[in-house]
């Protein structure tokens, strides 16, 4: 069982890589980029790197990947990841609330970009300190996760406010924002209804519904997989001997990689929901390779060698 549960990590690993490049590159030839798909597009970026990570954590070669250089660089690498995840979210969620048009992409992206990271290096920075390289018997090297600076009061308060930082304020302050934006929402959608046909906030505001939607449930089981996880690290760092039984294993790995799932195509979710040049884009990024997407209701696709 053990071995069908790395092999299904690796396959999502690998799909959601492959999915996430795609939507990289079709944001990434878009010629007028707005603040909220450069977002999502360093989303798909923090995705792709998980996923790297994720078939290294899978896969036999512990001396290639974790060695006296990589050890503490990768452990901190997997808790920046994971702390840019809500604070990406968060800042999308600020950005489509705070109006429904384009502002200047590039210039607001590296300053709200610049934060998050810098927010998000602080939060794993303790990390270095709390993992150690160590040579086993018969070459298998590996690297233990160790009690930061040998004190178990200090791992907890560590993992205490750092799980509370990214995994219950910054979901608390989603849904804050969540909650102040459905005003707007409601008054923009009254302006909606007064018009017989599709007008060009439509598309917008669809886009905006199913985001705000999938952030609220985002918020929810961010929180309870926060409090999980540093549960989890403190239990490991502390008390290192301890296993879980085999079914508790693999209904927590299950669970990791349907949110995994869930939060790696996040992005694709928002791109695609309610933008209706969309499929544009995407035809022109395979037309550029030679190739097209099947025709879409019934009209044919110009290829550009």
């Amino acid at each position: 069982m053990h071995a069908i549960m790395k092999m299904l990590s690796k396959v999502i690993s690998i799909i959601s890589g492959l999915v996430n490049i795609l939507m990289i590159l079709v944001v990434w030839q878009t010629r007028r980029k707005k603040t909220r798909t450069i977002l999502m597009a360093n989303w798909s970026i923090l995705t792709c790197l998980a996923a790297i990570v994720g078939i290294f954590e899978y896969e036999n070669t512990p001396r290639f990947v974790y060695g006296p250089g990589t050890c503490h660089f990768m452990e901190f690498l997997k808790n920046l990841i994971l702390n840019m995840v809500p604070l990406n979210v968060y800042v999308i969620v600020y950005e489509m609330s705070w109006q429904l048009g384009p502002r200047n992409g590039i210039l607001l992206a590296k300053k709200i970009l610049s934060q998050c990271y810098a927010i998000a290096t602080i939060g794993a920075f303790g990390t270095i300190f709390m993992t150690e390289y160590e040579e086993g018997e018969d070459d298998v090297d590996e690297c233990v996760k160790v009690p930061l600076w040998n004190s178990v009061k200090a791992t907890v308060s560590f993992e205490t406010v750092r799980a509370l930082a990214f995994h219950v304020v910054i979901p608390v302050l989603i849904a804050t924002v969540l909650n102040e934006s459905r005003v707007k929402m409601k008054f923009l959608r009254t302006l909606q209804d007064q018009h017989a046909g599709p007008t060009l906030v439509d598309g917008k505001l669809r886009r905006v519904r199913w985001f705000f939607g999938y952030s609220t449930i985002f918020a929810l089981i961010w929180i309870s997989f926060g409090i999980f996880l540093a549960w989890h690290r403190v239990h490991v760092r502390v008390t290192p001997d301890y296993t879980f039984s085999e079914r508790t294993s693999i209904l927590i790995n299950l669970s990791i990689c349907t949110f995994y799932v869930y939060v790696s195509m996040g992005p694709m979710i928002v791109l695609w929901s309610g933008d209706v040049n969309m499929w544009e884009r995407l035809t022109n990024l395979f037309a550029r390779s030679g190739t097209a997407p099947p025709p879409q209701n019934g009209q044919p696709i110009q290829v550009v060698m």
